[in-house]
C-alpha cells in the first residue's frame, strides 16, 4: 500500500471518494497519467490512485471502483504488469475496466489480445457520435457514484460505526466489516474508516468529525495494536473515550490481553470474531434501537445496494449489492433498473450478461414511457428516446436486427415531426441507425431512403449553423450514402456522393482549418477512384489514386505514425488495381510490391494483426498478377504465403474478418488447383472454404455470409460435375439454390437473381449428365424464365453467352419431344441473343454463332414448308458468317455451304442460283480435300456440280 499515490481535485482529501486505479505500461505511465487523470477528475470528483512502481496488492485492487488502462502498442505487445495482472484481476473480480486507446489503429489488436471489451477512442472522427469527453463523462457517471448520490447514500444509513485499525492490518479490518454486515440487522449500518494515508495529510479533524457522528467505536484487535506505539493508541482511542463513545473491541488475532489493557485504558473485554453469536449479541446491545426496524422501500434498497456496490462507507459486497438493486428494480425503481443495465453490460459487480441487460433496458423503457405519458416534457422525452435507441444498440450487438429495428422505430416515433433543436438532432441519429440496420439486412433501397432523410436534415442543420462539425456530418453522410448506393450497383449516383464528400473534406481543411482532416481528403479520393474503376474509367481512377497517394505520403512524412504509413500502402494497392485494370501487369506488380514492402515492415515492427492481414492481401494481389502472366506455380507460392499468415491470425483470434480472409484464400487456391487439373488439391481447398463459409453463415446470419456459402457450394458443385460425380454436384447446387431462394426477399441486388438463374442452369446440366431429361427440362425452363428480365438489368456478356447455351439445350429437348412451336420460339430467342453478343464482341466466334442460329431457324422453317421464312433466314446465316480462314471449323463451313445450296434451290433467278451453287461447291470441295475421311463432303460437292451442269443446259 505504501507504493500507492493518489490524485484528487485541487489536492482535496481522498477520504470517502470513489476509488479509480490508473494502470499502464511503465513507459506509458509518465506520458498519460496527468492528462487522463485530469480528464477523469474534470468529469468526476473521485480519487485516482496509481503506483509509479506498478505494485499493488489484491486487497487494494479489490476496493477499486474502476480500472483505467491507457492502451498503447507497448501495453499490447510487451511484457506488462498492467495487462497480465491488473486487467486479469479486474475481469475475474467483475471490476469495471475503462480502456482508452492512445494510438490509432489498435482496436482490432486490443480485442484480439484483451478480449471483447468496450473502449474509448479519442481518435474517432464520427460526427454523429458523442465526443470523447462526452463519452468519458457518460462512462464515469454510469460507473462511479457522484457526490450528490454519495450524500443520499450516507443519509440513508441508520447509524455509523467508527472502525479503528492499524494500517498494516487492513486485510483484517476488511474481514471485520464483513463479519459485522453478515448480521442482517446491520445491513443499513455504515462503517467509517480512514481508507488510505496520504503523505502530509492530517486526519485529526476528519477523525473527530467521524467520531462525532458515529454510534459505536469498533476496534480491530491484533498484536500490531500493542507491539509498538501507533496512531490508534495515541489518537483514535483517546478521542473515542473523550467523546464517550461505546467501545467494542473484536479479537481478530490472538493478542496479549494484559498488554492490551495496559496500553488501552479501561478497554472492555474483547469479543472473539469467530464466535458469531457473541458478535451478534454485542452489536445488538451496542447499537440498541437503531437496528430494530429496517427501511424496505425500493428507493432505500437501491441506495444501500449502491453503497455495497461502490464501497461507500461499507465494504464492497457485490452479491448483496446485486440482490438489493434487483429488489428495487423489480419494484419499478427506475434508477435501480438503469443501474442493473449498466452492471450487466459492464460486468460491474457481476458477470457480463447482455441478454439480462436488454431485459432490464426494456423494463426501463416501460417505466420511462409511463412517466412521459404522465409528465410530457423535453427532458422526459429525451430520456425515453435514448432508452429506446440504447436498447436498439444492445440488440444489434446481439445480431437481433428485427428487434433492434423495432426499438429504433419506437425512438423515431417519439421525435418525428417535432421542431425543437434537440429532437431534430435526435431524428438524424435514429435515421442513420435505421439506415445501417436496413443495410445490414440487405434492404439497400430502404437503407438509402433513411440515409437520404438523415442527409437532408444534416444539410438544413448546416445551413443554420455552418460549423466545422456540421461540415463533418455532411462529409460522413455522403460517404455512407455513397457506400450504400454503390452496393446497390448505382455507381454514377455513388460517384456524386463521393464527389460531395471530397468537396466537404476540402472545405474542412482549407476553410475550417482542420489540417488533421487531410486524411479524409485521401479517403474521398480513393472512394472516387474505386467507383471510377468499377465504371471502367481506369485513367480517371488512376488520377484520383495518385492524388490520394500524394496526400497520404505528405501526411506520413509529417506525422510518421503507423496508420499514416499504412494509408500510403493502401494507396499503392489501389494504384496496382488501376494498372491491372488497364492490363499493365508489370506496373501493377510494381505498385503491389511497394505496398508489400511497407506493410511487411509494419508487420515486422509491430506484429499487429492489421499489418499482418494487410501483408496477406498484398501476397494475394501478387499471386493474381503472376497467375494472369501464366505463371501458376508462382501464384500458388504467393497464395500459400498469404494462407500461412491468415492461418496464424486465425489461431490467435477468431474474428469474422480473419475467417472471411481464410475463406477467400482457400477459394483462390482451390480454383487455381482446379484450373491446373489438380482435382484432389482443388477439392481439399474448396471443401475447407465451404466449411468456413457454413460456419460464418451460422455465426453471423449476415447476408454476405450466406452469399459466400452459396458461392462455396457452387464451386464444389462445378468440380463434382467436372468429375462426373453427379450426385454430389446435385447436392451442392441444391444447397446453393435453397440459399438463393431464401435471399431473394432480402437482397434486392441483381447478383442474387443472376446466381439463381445460373444455378438452375447448372442443375439442368447435372440432370442431363445423369440422363434425367424431364428434370433437366424443368431446371432449364426455370432458368429461362429468369433470363430475359435479368439481361435487362445486367448486360454482362458472360451472362448472354450462358443464356445462348441454355437456349440450345432447350431447343434440343423441344425437338426431341416434338414440340415444334417451342423449338421455333427458342430458336428465335437464340438469334436475338447471338446478334446481341456479336454486336458487342465483334469476334469470328460470335458471328459464327449468330450464323448458326439463323441457319437452324431457317432449317425449321424449311421443314414446315415456310419457304419464304426459310429463304430470309438462310440469307441471314450467310450474311452473318465471317471471312473464312484456315482454322474455320468444318461444321461452320458445312452449315454455310448448306445455306447457299438451299438458297439456290428455293430462288428462281438463274444467276442467283448459279452463284449460290458455285459457292456451295467451293466450300464442299475444300471440305472433301481437307477431310477426305468424311465421305459426305465429296458427295455434296458432286451434287453441286450436277446442279450447276443442269443450270447450264
Amino acid at each position: 500500500m505504501a507504493s500507492l499515490e493518489v490524485k484528487t481535485r485541487a489536492g482535496s482529501t481522498a477520504q470517502g471518494k470513489q476509488k479509480v486505479f490508473f494502470s499502464a505500461h511503465p513507459a506509458d505511465h509518465k506520458i498519460f497519467f496527468d492528462s487522463l487523470s485530469d480528464s477523469i477528475l474534470k468529469s468526476e470528483n473521485c480519487a485516482v490512485y496509481h503506483s509509479p512502481t506498478g505494485e499493488i496488492t489484491d486487497t487494494d485492487l479489490s476496493e477499486m471502483r474502476l480500472i483505467v488502462l491507457p492502451i498503447s502498442s507497448r501495453f499490447l505487445y510487451e511484457k506488462c504488469e498492467a495487462r497480465e495482472s491488473v486487467l486479469s484481476f479486474a475481469l475475474s473480480h467483475h471490476i469495471p475496466v475503462l480502456p482508452i486507446l492512445t494510438e490509432e489503429g489498435l482496436a482490432q489488436d486490443f480485442n484480439r489480445i484483451c478480449g471483447s471489451l468496450q473502449y474509448l477512442d479519442p481518435h474517432a472522427s464520427d460526427p454523429t457520435a458523442l465526443s470523447f469527453e462526452d463519452k468519458l463523462g457518460l462512462f464515469l457517471s454510469s460507473v462511479l457514484i457522484g457526490n450528490e448520490m454519495t450524500e443520499k447514500i450516507r443519509a440513508s444509513f441508520r447509524a455509523y460505526i467508527f472502525l479503528s485499525y492499524r494500517k498494516k492490518d487492513r486485510a483484517y479490518a476488511k474481514a471485520l466489516m464483513q463479519k459485522i454486515h453478515e448480521n442482517d440487522f446491520c445491513r443499513d449500518i455504515a462503517i467509517w474508516y480512514d481508507e488510505y494515508l496520504v503523505p502530509g495529510e492530517n486526519f485529526d479533524h476528519s477523525i473527530e468529525a467521524a467520531l462525532e457522528k458515529s454510534r459505536l467505536f469498533v476496534l480491530a484487535v491484533t498484536p500490531n495494536l500493542v507491539n509498538e506505539e501507533n496512531y490508534v493508541m495515541t489518537t483514535e482511542y483517546p478521542m473515542a473515550r473523550t467523546a464517550k463513545k461505546p467501545i467494542l473491541p473484536f479479537a481478530l488475532v490472538e493478542t496479549d490481553v494484559s498488554l492490551l489493557k495496559e496500553k488501552y485504558k479501561d478497554i472492555p473485554d474483547t469479543v472473539d470474531i469467530e464466535d458469531a453469536d457473541a458478535v451478534s449479541a454485542s452489536l445488538l446491545e451496542a447499537l440498541g434501537e437503531v437496528v430494530q426496524e429496517k427501511n424496505e422501500s425500493p428507493e432505500h434498497k437501491f441506495l444501500i445496494g449502491l453503497a455495497y456496490l461502490g464501497g461507500v462507507d461499507v465494504e464492497v459486497d457485490t452479491a448483496r449489492a446485486l440482490s438489493l438493486i434487483t429488489d428495487a428494480a423489480e419494484a419499478e425503481c427506475e434508477k435501480a433498473i438503469s443501474m442493473l443495465v449498466t452492471m450487466y453490460r459492464m460486468g460491474l459487480g457481476c458477470p457480463r450478461d447482455y441478454e439480462a441487460a436488454v431485459f432490464w433496458q426494456k423494463k426501463r423503457i416501460s417505466v420511462l414511457k409511463e412517466r412521459y405519458e404522465k409528465e410530457p416534457s423535453e427532458k422526459t422525452l429525451d430520456e425515453l428516446f435514448w432508452a429506446n435507441v440504447s436498447c436498439g444498440d444492445y440488440l444489434k450487438e446481439l445480431f437481433k436486427l428485427p428487434e433492434s429495428k423495432l426499438l429504433y422505430y419506437q425512438a423515431l416515433a417519439l421525435v418525428n415531426g417535432k421542431s425543437d433543436k434537440k429532437s431534430v438532432g435526435n431524428l438524424t441519429i435514429v435515421l442513420n441507425r435505421l439506415g445501417t440496420i436496413f443495410k445490414d439486412e440487405g434492404n439497400l433501397e430502404k437503407a438509402e431512403e433513411y440515409l437520404e432523410n438523415a442527409l437532408s436534415i444534416d444539410q438544413s442543420l448546416f445551413v443554420a449553423e455552418e460549423t466545422a462539425k456540421s461540415l463533418l456530418r455532411l462529409l460522413i453522410s455522403h460517404i455512407n450514402l455513397g457506400d450504400t448506393v454503390k452496393q446497390r450497383g448505382m455507381l454514377e449516383k455513388a460517384l456524386v456522393h463521393y464527389e460531395h464528400s471530397l468537396e466537404y473534406a476540402t472545405a474542412l481543411v482549407e476553410k475550417a482549418g482542420w489540417l488533421a482532416r487531410r486524411e479524409d481528403l485521401a479517403t474521398c479520393c480513393n472512394r472516387i477512384g474505386d467507383t471510377l474503376l468499377a465504371l471502367g474509367r481506369g485513367g480517371e481512377a488512376k488520377t484520383y489514386f495518385e492524388q490520394a497517394l500524394e496526400i497520404s505520403e505528405a501526411v506520413a512524412e509529417e506525422i510518421k505514425t503507423q496508420k499514416s504509413r499504412r494509408s500510403v500502402a493502401l494507396c499503392y494497392q489501389r494504384l496496382g488495381e488501376s494498372a491491372r485494370f488497364e492490363k499493365n501487369l508489370p506496373e501493377a506488380k510494381a505498385y503491389y510490391e511497394k505496398a508489400r514492402d511497407i506493410v511487411l515492415r509494419l508487420a515486422e515492427q509491430t506484429g499487429k494483426h492489421e499489418a499482418r492481414y494487410d501483408l496477406s492481401i498484398t501476397y494475394l494481389a501478387l499471386g493474381d498478377i503472376v497467375k494472369e502472366e501464366n505463371r501458376p506455380n508462382e501464384a500458388v507460392d504467393y497464395y500459400a504465403q498469404a494462407l500461412a499468415i491468415r492461418q496464424s491470425l486465425a489461431e490467435e483470434t477468431d474474428t469474422v474478418e480473419v475467417q472471411r480472409g481464410l475463406l477467400q484464400n482457400y477459394t483462390k487456391l482451390g480454383t487455381l488447383a482446379r484450373s491446373l487439373g489438380r482435382r484432389a488439391d482443388a477439392r481439399s481447398y474448396l471443401e475447407e472454404a465451404a466449411l468456413i463459409a457454413r460456419s460464418l453463415a451460422q455465426r453471423t446470419q449476415a447476408l454476405s455470409a450466406k452469399k459466400e456459402l452459396c458461392t462455396a457450394c457452387i464451386n464444389l458443385g462445378d468440380l463434382s460435375k467436372e468429375e462426373k460425380r453427379f450426385s454430389d454436384a446435385r447436392a451442392y447446387f441444391e444447397e446453393a439454390l435453397s440459399l438463393l431462394l431464401s435471399l431473394l426477399d432480402s437482397d434486392e441486388t441483381v447478383g442474387t437473381e443472376r446466381e439463381l438463374a445460373i444455378t438452375y442452369t447448372k442443375l439442368g446440366d447435372v440432370a442431363k449428365g445423369e440422363g434425367k431429361v424431364p428434370d433437366a427440362k424443368h431446371f432449364y425452363e426455370k432458368a429461362e424464365e429468369l433470363f430475359p428480365a435479368l439481361l435487362k438489368k445486367c448486360k454482362e456478356l458472360a451472362l448472354k453467352k450462358l443464356y445462348y447455351f441454355l437456349l440450345l439445350d432447350l431447343t434440343a429437348i423441344a425437338e426431341a419431344e416434338g414440340r415444334t412451336g417451342d423449338k421455333k420460339a427458342y430458336l428465335e430467342k437464340t438469334v436475338e441473343i447471338t446478334l446481341s453478343i456479336a454486336t458487342e464482341e465483334q469476334t469470328a466466334k460470335a458471328r459464327w454463332d449468330l450464323s448458326a442460329s439463323c441457319y437452324m431457324l431457317a432449317d425449321l422453317a424449311r421443314s414446315e414448308a415456310r419457304y419464304g421464312d426459310a429463304v430470309i433466314r438462310y440469307k441471314h446465316a450467310i450474311s452473318a458468317a465471317p471471312k473464312i480462314t484456315e482454322d474455320t471449323a468444318p461444321q461452320n463451313l458445312n452449315m454455310l455451304a448448306a445455306s447457299h445450296y438451299y438458297l439456290a434451290f428455293f430462288l428462281a433467278d438463274k444467276e442467283i442460283k448459279k452463284e449460290n451453287f458455285t459457292r456451295a461447291a467451293e466450300i464442299y470441295r475444300y471440305l472433301s480435300e481437307a477431310y477426305p475421311q468424311v465421305g459426305g463432303y465429296l458427295k455434296n460437292y458432286e451434287a453441286m456440280i450436277k446442279a450447276l451442269d443442269a443450270l447450264a443446259e
